[in-house]
């Protein structure tokens, strides 16, 4: 069976026909260099805001960015701008979103399968606020993200954790860090649904040509 992350699927159905065979090729072939930097990008980022809500640490976001921006500057390079892109993801979120006392559930790894694809949903938060249980993906582009692909993502959260009776479409969260923004969306019935399972069907048709 075809597996593909959330993310690649939503890049997939974004693209041009030459990037949607480049995006395949990589989740087919991921001991690639690219595709393998793509996967850890925000990794320090998504794992010191993990700890900070675990900790309850005040001042624990800006120090690792502190952390990251000299060790950034000390290896230059791509991996120097890799670690002060998460220097800075660390500075918006905590500006734009450490003011929320949440509490912290377990990890989820959801998985949705459509015309053959296993698609893998990994939140980057699964939390309790103010009663509500929620899922959340962390969008970190200092750029204003695409719309689409993150109602995608969204709508493939909500369907992966539809079997959860614990969640509803207003428990699925994009947060956009670098602008503060909340971005929801996802519903049963949504025509997103139609173009997913479209797409599924045409990553078939495609994958054996990769």
């Amino acid at each position: 069976m075809i597996k593909l992350s959330a993310k690649v699927l939503a890049e997939f159905m974004t693209s041009d026909p030459s990037r949607q065979r480049k995006t395949l090729r990589d989740a087919k072939y991921p001991e690639s260099d690219e595709a393998s930097v793509r996967v850890i990008y925000y990794r320090e980022a998504r794992e010191t805001i993990v700890a900070f809500h675990r900790s309850k640490s005040p001042g624990l976001l800006l120090r690792q960015a502190d952390n990251l921006e000299g060790l950034g500057r000390l290896n230059g390079g791509r991996s120097g701008t890799r670690l002060r892109h998460n220097a800075r993801a660390l500075r918006a979120y905590e500006a734009n979103f450490s003011q929320q006392s949440i509490e912290l559930l377990e990890n989820l790894r959801l998985n949705l399968v459509i015309n053959g694809v296993r698609i893998s949903v990994v939140p980057d938060l699964h939390y309790r606020f103010r009663s509500r249980v929620y899922l959340a993906k962390l969008e970190f582009s200092a750029e204003p993200p695409d719309e689409a692909t993150l109602r995608i993502i969204s709508q493939l959260m909500f369907e992966a954790s539809r079997t959860r009776p614990d969640l509803s479409n207003a428990s699925i969260l994009v947060l956009d860090v670098a602008r503060g923004q909340e971005m929801r969306g996802a519903r049963a019935g949504s025509r997103i649904v139609g173009n997913i399972e479209a797409a599924c069907a045409n990553i078939m048709a495609i994958w054996p040509t990769i």
